[in-house]
C-alpha cells in the first residue's frame, strides 16, 4: 500500500528550510512515514489511494432494506441467489437490475476543500424484498482511489513526532535553540485524532 504523507513536508514540519537532513536522517522519516500510515489504516480500517472494487456476500432478511457489513461507495452488480460455490467465487443466480434497487442513507465524509465521498450504508429494494444470499460487487467504505487531505497531514504529523522523539534525550524531551520542552504523544495530537474519527470505517454524518 502506499504511503500517505510526504518527506518534504515532515521536513517543514521539524524546522527551517535550511536544516540538512543527513541520509540517515532521510532513511528515519521514510521508515516513520510508513510507520504512520499503517497505523492510520489500522485505526481506521481503511486503505487509502486504492480503488479497487470488491466482492462481499450480504443476507437479506426478507424486507425492503439491506444492511450492509460496511458501507458502500458505488456498485458494479448485485447478484440474487447464487446457486454454487467454486471455492473461490459464486456462480449462478440472477443478477439485478439497477431499477430493482437504490441506495439508502449514506455516510458522508469530505475529501479535500471541494470534494466529498458518500458511503451508503443499506440498499433499498424497489418494487420487492432482499431474501437470501446476494453478491455485491462494488467500491467498499474500507477503500477509497484518493488519499483524503485530512490523512495526507495526520501522517506528517506522526512521522514529524516520532522523529522528534527518537531525537530526544533519555528525559523525553528535545531542546531546540536552548529551550526545552516536553514531548507529545503522536496519536493524541488533534489532527491526529480528529482524521481518524472522521475516516474510520462506520457511521459518522449521515446524508438523507
Amino acid at each position: 500500500m502506499p504511503d500517505y504523507g510526504s518527506a518534504t513536508a515532515v521536513k517543514q514540519m521539524l524546522g527551517p528550510d535550511a536544516t540538512v537532513y543527513s541520509a540517515d536522517d532521510d532513511a528515519r522519516i521514510a521508515a516513520l512515514l510508513k510507520m504512520a500510515s499503517r497505523t492510520v489504516e489500522q485505526e481506521t480500517g481503511a486503505v487509502f489511494g486504492d480503488g479497487a472494487t470488491a466482492v462481499r456476500e450480504v443476507w437479506g432478511e426478507g424486507g425492503e432494506t439491506l444492511a450492509l457489513p460496511v458501507g458502500i461507495r458505488s456498485v458494479t452488480s448485485i447478484v440474487e441467489g447464487p446457486t454454487t460455490w467454486t471455492g473461490s467465487a459464486w456462480t449462478g443466480g440472477s443478477a439485478l437490475a439497477t431499477a430493482d434497487w437504490r441506495f439508502g442513507r449514506g455516510v458522508v465524509r469530505q475529501v479535500s476543500g471541494s470534494a466529498s465521498t458518500t458511503a451508503y450504508r443499506t440498499l433499498l429494494r424497489v418494487g420487492g424484498a432482499w431474501s437470501g444470499l446476494y453478491v455485491v460487487t462494488g467500491l467498499w467504505e474500507d477503500r477509497l482511489a484518493t488519499v483524503p487531505d485530512a490523512i495526507t497531514y495526520a501522517v506528517n504529523v506522526m512521522a514529524k513526532e516520532q522523529f522528534k522523539r527518537e531525537m530526544a534525550s533519555p528525559a523525553g524531551e528535545i531542546g531546540p535553540d536552548g529551550s526545552v520542552l516536553p514531548l507529545r504523544d503522536w496519536l493524541r495530537e488533534p489532527a491526529v485524532r480528529s482524521a481518524v474519527a472522521a475516516w474510520r470505517v462506520g457511521p459518522q454524518a449521515v446524508a438523507l
